[in-house]
This record gives structure tokens, C-alpha cells and sequence, in this order.
């Protein structure tokens, strides 16, 4: 699947996927959010997640449909524990990254333990040095790109799939 990360020209930048089977998908993304949704790219490629994010995308999600709530119960439908795992990832290390600072893979062990409790999921194994650090690294070279990106152009990605 190819993913497209558009920065918008006088409006909202936009998020689009295009499948291996040719449809597509796409939003738009709130302000300095984008962000957040190269940190997932990273958070998950590099972990091999295939069953988060991007992954259902590619399996036939929309962008639209994370998040939205079922009518009748006005709950989000159960996601897989790679997408719990990946979008609590993402939100500690997003957070923290802003802050100018990056979680240890101890410190980001730590802070899951509370969040996987919670979502009654298993515990995220450790992460190791390696993968920490490919991940930095990832985000780190994918939101420099973003950063240099002129209005109304794109950085376009291959997510395995």
C-alpha cells in the first residue's frame, strides 16, 4: 500500500492510501497532527505490526472509521492488540517527542504497564535498543522530510502489506 502525506497549500493537509488492490482512501488531518500519523508509519514498520493503523487501512479500513462509535452502543468497536499497542506507543512517544524529549525503552515500558491494565491486553513486551532506536530514527528522518516539504507537495511511503 502506498500512503501519501500531502502538506496542504493555504488549507488542511491530507492523509491518503492507496491499496495494492487500487482503492483508496483519505482525510484530512487536523492541524500539526501529521505528525503523529508519520509516528505511526514508524512505530509501525518498525515493529511489524500489521493488525494496527495502517495495517487495517490496508486491509479495507477507512481513515474515517477510527474512532467512530456504534450508533446503538456509542462505543468503538474492538480493535486488535497491535492497534492498542501501536496507538498507545505512538501517543507516549508523540507526547514526549514534542516535549523535545525521547522515552527510554524502559521508561516506555513502564507507562504502557497502566494502559495495557486498563484495556485488559496483555503487557507490551520491551522493547529492545534496536528497535528504539530505528524507530527515532524512522520518525526522525520521515518528519525532517515533512518539515522541508513545500505546500501542496507529497512525501509518499510503501507500507508492507
Amino acid at each position: 500500500m502506498k500512503i501519501r502525506f500531502t502538506k496542504g497549500q493555504g488549507k488542511r493537509d491530507t492523509l491518503a492510501a492507496v491499496r495494492d488492490d487500487g482503492t483508496t482512501t483519505w482525510s484530512t488531518v487536523q492541524d500539526n497532527f501529521m505528525s503523529h500519523d508519520l509516528m505511526h508509519y514508524a512505530v509501525e514498520t518498525t515493529l511489524g505490526y500489521t493488525q494496527a493503523f495502517y495495517g487495517l487501512v490496508a486491509a479495507g479500513y477507512t481513515i474515517q472509521s477510527f474512532g467512530e462509535r456504534d450508533p446503538a452502543t456509542g462505543r468503538t468497536p474492538e480493535l486488535p492488540l497491535d492497534a492498542h499497542y501501536a496507538e498507545n506507543i505512538v501517543a507516549l512517544l508523540w507526547l514526549h517527542r514534542r516535549e523535545k524529549q525521547w522515552l527510554t525503552p524502559a521508561d516506555l515500558h513502564d507507562m504502557m504497564i497502566p494502559i495495557c491494565a486498563q484495556f485488559d491486553i496483555p503487557p507490551l513486551p520491551l522493547l529492545s535498543a534496536e528497535q528504539h532506536l530505528q524507530i527515532r530514527q524512522s520518525f526522525e528522518d520521515l518528519n525532517r522530510r515533512w518539515m522541508d516539504l513545500p505546500s501542496g507537495q507529497s512525501i509518499e511511503v510503501e507500507f508492507p502489506g
